[in-house]
């Protein structure tokens, strides 16, 4: 191969290039790059250091033949790789790469990139599909259901070859012009065989599938990214297609046909009132997503100045038109007074504050639900590419100056840092509020065990209630009903994607479910305050501080609270402290010194000290604050303190093995019904001390069949942190719904107990693991594993004469709430049953590491 010139390439993560070449030097085939003139050698750049830090790549992933490996990846591990080169090329050019891992172009040979196992030719341009129409069948009109679904032709991968390959013409039966018409010799035959007299030549686009579908798994448009080799990356290919052969082809008869996933006729549903409100309020306003794949209705709330102002944009399942007062009446009655307005909707801003200071806001129905059409796929791939398209629609709108904001409780937070590693024109800043940022490690696998209990609420309650479609909404006062019409029970169920059996059905984040939500933290560039709660123990709480740890924003903050999930966002403060953050990044109002690094403290903590019971706003409130300049905190000493076989927890390794006791059992498939525990009670502090941070433990644990059971292949483990007062009585704090929770709570199947230190998140006081299939290691029962438990991060003042204490169970225990786990599937006796032990004496340590801060 040769270029034509040099020339400088612009190019994002994207559009880097993968291909498999040889050369003299190297004559075996494998897989490259080319920057320019250049290509280098991937597997050269691994033994060169590169490559280190990416999570899920293989050792060998550069040493084959073909690209089949490495396109059957996670898309997220494809991403990594590219964003490597990218970033390297960017800071040095073409001299970050070794000489040793680099030739001209012009010594290469190119070879087919991939295996082909099959291949399909799909007519999906309109004007392609008319043109051949018109030669073919002098037809140009499209077959039917071509609107929703394309021709596909099935071809032989043989058929598919590399540039530069030479084509031999395709022999066949075709009439013989020389033996048509009355003066045409009577010996003439009528059919000849030979090579193809007509060929066309097509320029076309192509995809690499790298990730099979199994069996009886259907495949969405939204996730069809996750097979597809690259990202939104697509090769150019040469067409040569045989013309010449006699086919008889009869154009079809033409029909009428409705959408088979929407049958209703979309309608123009937008209205806009004026004058009943202290606001501009439009309604139903529409969205057509670039996808394809249905479109977003959103109602709108503008200040009545005629000047262009900044906007919040909202986009989730739980109604726009669900009046707050309805989704939840309790809750909405203990909502600050100035934070309601006619139109207040669970867990988002308040159109009456916000438009009163010079805001619009926009508030969505995510795609499939309220009166938006489409497929329901919550947190999906799908739900991050129209909340894109709704963020940058927001930016272009006449009444907006061009500068958006994300702003939300919950699901309106956790989506949010997945839209902003999109960048969408527009967004200028996000304010994640108690939001997981990690899908698989936050919400839906603790540890790698099903958290079943609150998905299954979360589902039937505030989801599949409020479909498009769905009948009943208005007399249940959840909201109108759908305008264009409900639909039948079996149009909704083809309509959706049910959260309760994809999560029950993928088990590990190479899965492709699970695949399909993958992210990087550092895309993220624009400003972010993340704020955390330190009760959303089961839900949130991790992601807010991993969010804020590895965002790529040059701006960002974190901020915790306490309280209830639903309340802080609405206290008087806590809005203060919303509005002048935005309006530092979408009005340019800096009242504070957000906008200056290094102005405000990156990090605002709320310290639990003392007893202020649970769901108890105003004491809470009296806990105090602190500035801290680094998360986690500069001058945090890590302490080890050890389990003993006495069950006691202390600092001092040596009474760790004081007993002849060699282990402490306890049943197997504990429950909240029926918990099995082991608890390790410190002596009482002799002084004040604090623990803020993230915790980790580390236990040698084993498991034994029962006499007659089945034979176990893992162990559950749930470890939890409970704070005993200096009265001796546990001092609770407030959790998501409000209920009783100890300090924090952790969670491991044993099975995935493999760390992968190599990764660039992975620190002592927080060991990372990827999760994937290839990380399952065996449990055989006798046998005592080594385990480091990552518990979620807890901040605690724990007083004179206070202790500490920590648990290990076999299940869930009181402060889990509706957040079990306990899916009979996933938590099987013929995979767990049996009894649990934590071994003792020498050469098994067991023991929890504290943040500890010194006073300063």
């Amino acid at each position: 191969m040769s270029s034509a010139a040099e020339y400088a390439h612009h190019f994002s993560q994207k559009n880097v290039p993968f291909g498999i070449a040889s050369s003299p030097a190297r004559q075996r085939p494998r897989a490259a790059t080319r920057i320019g003139n250049t290509v280098i050698w991937l597997e050269a750049l691994h033994q060169n250091g590169f490559f280190s830090d990416t999570e899920g790549l293989p050792d060998d992933a550069w040493s084959h033949e073909t690209l089949n490996s490495f396109a059957s990846l996670p898309k997220f591990v494809q991403s990594s790789v590219r964003r490597e080169l990218h970033d390297a090329f960017e800071r040095h050019g073409i001299d970050a790469f070794p000489v040793s891992a680099t030739e001209d172009i012009g010594a290469v040979t190119m070879h087919l990139p991939v295996a082909i196992g099959d291949f399909a030719d799909f007519s999906c341009s309109l004007e392609h599909v008319k043109n051949a129409g018109r030669i073919i069948v002098n037809d140009e009109r499209p077959p039917p259901a071509f609107f929703n679904f394309p021709i596909g032709y099935q071809g032989r991968a043989s058929s598919i070859v590399v540039s530069g390959t030479e084509i031999e013409r395709p022999w066949g039966q075709f009439r013989n012009p020389q033996a048509m018409g009355p003066d045409a010799p009577k010996n003439e035959p009528s059919i000849i065989f030979g090579p193809s007299q007509k060929m066309d030549y097509e320029l076309e686009l192509a995809a690499i599938i790298g990730k099979p579908l199994p069996m009886r798994q259907r495949l969405n448009a939204v996730d069809a990214d996750e097979h597809i080799f690259g990202r939104s990356i697509y090769a150019i290919t040469y067409d040569l297609s045989n013309r010449g052969f006699d086919i008889e082809i009869k154009p079809l008869e033409h029909q009428t046909e409705e959408s088979p996933n929407m049958p209703n006729q979309v309608k123009d549903l937008h209205k806009v009132d004026e004058t009943s409100f202290p606001y501009i309020f439009e309604q139903n306003a529409t969205v057509t997503l670039k996808a394809g794949d249905g479109l977003v209705r959103c109602n709108i709330y503008r200040p009545k100045s005629s000047g262009p102002v900044p906007v919040l944009v909202t986009y989730g399942p739980y109604g726009k038109d669900i009046p707050y007062k309805d989704f939840h009446p309790q809750s909405f009655s203990e909502v600050n007074e100035e934070q309601k307005s006619e139109h207040s909707a669970w867990e988002t801003p308040d159109p009456g504050y916000w438009t009163r200071n010079g805001y619009a806001v926009v508030r969505a129905d995510e795609r499939g639900l309220g009166q938006s059409t489409g497929l329901l796929d919550t947190m999906s791939r799908g739900t991050s590419e129209a909340f894109f398209d709704v963020v940058e629609w927001a930016a272009d709108q006449p009444w907006s100056n061009g500068k958006v904001g994300l702003l939300g409780i919950s699901y309106y937070a956790g989506s949010q840092w997945r839209v902003a590693a999109r960048r969408p024109k527009g967004l200028a800043a996000i304010v994640p509020w108690e939001g997981m940022s990690d899908y698989y490690r936050d919400r839906c696998r603790h540890g790698g065990i099903l958290s079943n209990s609150f998905i299954k609420f979360w589902w039937n309650r505030q989801v599949i209630t409020n479909q498009y479609g769905r009948p009943g909404r208005s007399a249940r006062n959840w909201g109108p009903d759908t305008i264009e019409g409900d639909l039948e029970e079996e149009e909704l169920a083809a309509n959706r994607r049910d959260q309760n059996t994809d999560n029950r059905d993928n088990k590990f984040r190479d899965d492709p479910y699970y695949a399909s939500k993958e992210y990087d933290m550092g895309d993220i560039e624009v400003p972010l305050l993340s704020v955390g709660n330190w009760g959303g123990i089961l839900l949130h709480l991790r992601g807010n501080i991993e969010g804020y740890l590895h965002a790529g924003s040059k701006l960002k903050y974190l901020r915790m609270v306490t309280g209830r999930h639903d309340l802080p966002f609405y206290y008087k403060e806590e809005v203060e402290v919303q509005r002048s953050f935005l309006d530092a990044f979408l009005k340019g109002e800096d009242r504070v010194g957000w906008s200056e690094p290094g102005k405000v403290s990156p990090v605002t903590l709320v310290l639990r000290k003392g007893d202020a019971g649970f769901n108890d706003a105003e004491k809470e409130k009296n806990f105090p604050r602190r500035e801290e300049q680094a998360w986690p905190i500069a001058r945090t000493e890590y302490t080890q303190f050890h389990l003993t076989p006495d069950l006691g927890l202390t600092p001092d390794a040596a009474h760790e093995s004081l007993s002849d006791r060699a282990k402490l059992s306890y049943r197997a498939l504990g429950s909240l019904d029926d918990q099995k525990v082991v608890q390790f009670v410190t002596s009482p502090f002799e002084a004040e001390t604090e623990v803020t941070g993230h915790v980790t433990a580390h236990l040698n644990v084993s498991v034994t069949p029962d006499p007659s059971g089945p034979t176990p292949s893992d162990i559950d483990l749930f470890v939890t942190l409970r704070h005993i007062g200096p009265t001796g009585h546990e001092i609770y704090y407030t959790g998501t719904a409000g209920d009783p929770v100890p300090l924090t709570k952790g969670w491991l199947r044993v099975s995935l107990r493999k760390i992968n230190k190599e990764h660039a998140k992975h620190r002592e006081w927080l060991p990372h693991r990827d999760y994937t299939s290839k990380d399952v290691l065996p449990v055989i029962q006798g046998e005592v594993y080594a385990v480091d438990v990552e518990i979620w991060p807890t901040n605690v003042v724990v007083e004179q004469g206070g202790k500490l204490v920590f648990e290990v169970s076999s299940g869930d225990t009181q402060g889990s709430g509706i957040f079990k786990h306990d899916d009979p599937s996933d938590r099987s006796p013929e995979k767990l049953q049996g009894t649990n032990h934590i071994h003792f004496g020498p050469g098994y340590q067991n023991y929890v590491t504290l943040p500890i801060i010194p006073q300063k």
